[in-house]
């Protein structure tokens, strides 16, 4: 079972909002309910999210779920620590679970693949600019963008428009805003005090460092 989160996409312009996205745990339930039971018989959210464990329990199901920091609350924490033996979740999210999470870490593209995708996005959109470039070149434009293949995407939507690449990589302001506003405002106010702390302080702090400068206790 596949489902996503996801609640903005990004134009050349702007960020947008997406139509009937999900935007909350309960949304979650129900799109899983829908696929794996069909039209079910209870109305609260609770019965049904009972109801999704028992098939987890009955079924070895993968379930996915994309963009999961959007949503994050103690339903769905509670949800994957109730995960039945056989079954098995997958979540994408730049926030964590906690105690219930086994966290793998993506790396971004290694250079040489991320050069590939660059040229193969710019032949599929016919940017002819960037798809008959140097290697060099894209390998320099691909590490300006720190091998992220988002980034990459956005970079050839951009170019496509007419818009020169040194005009787009120096003025990426938007597409950061898309990457992190997601992650920003689900912070907590805790959170927030010790990420101006580390920007305010730059370098590498250790926990007493951080603590010294937040007045937080170390833990």
């Amino acid at each position: 079972i596949w489902i996503s989160s996801k609640t903005t996409q990004i134009s050349i312009n702007e960020i947008t909002e997406i139509e009937n996205a999900i935007t909350n745990s309960v949304g979650i339930f129900e799109a899983v309910s829908n696929q794996i039971i069909g039209k079910s018989s209870y109305e609260k959210i609770e019965d049904k999210i009972k109801e999704i464990i028992e098939y987890f329990s009955e079924f070895k199901i993968l379930l996915f779920i994309d963009n999961l920091e959007t949503i994050l609350d103690d339903r769905i924490r509670s949800f994957v620590g109730n995960i039945p033996q056989g079954s098995k979740i997958v979540i994408t999210s730049r926030i964590g679970l906690g105690a219930y999470e086994y966290p793998i870490r993506l790396k971004g593209l290694e250079e040489n693949y991320a050069v590939q995708l660059l040229r193969k996005v710019a032949q599929i959109r016919q940017v002819e600019v960037l798809a008959k470039s140097p290697e060099r070149t894209l390998i320099s434009y691909a590490k300006r963008m720190n091998l992220n293949p988002s980034y990459i995407k956005w970079f050839v939507n951009c170019v496509a428009t007419g818009k020169q690449p040194e005009e787009i990589l120096q003025n990426s302001e938007l597409f950061l805003e898309f990457c992190m506003s997601n992650v920003h405002q689900y912070l907590s106010e805790d959170a927030k005090t010790v990420l101006t702390a580390m920007q305010c302080a730059p370098s590498y702090k250790d926990t007493p460092e951080l603590s010294f400068l937040t007045d937080f206790e170390a833990l």
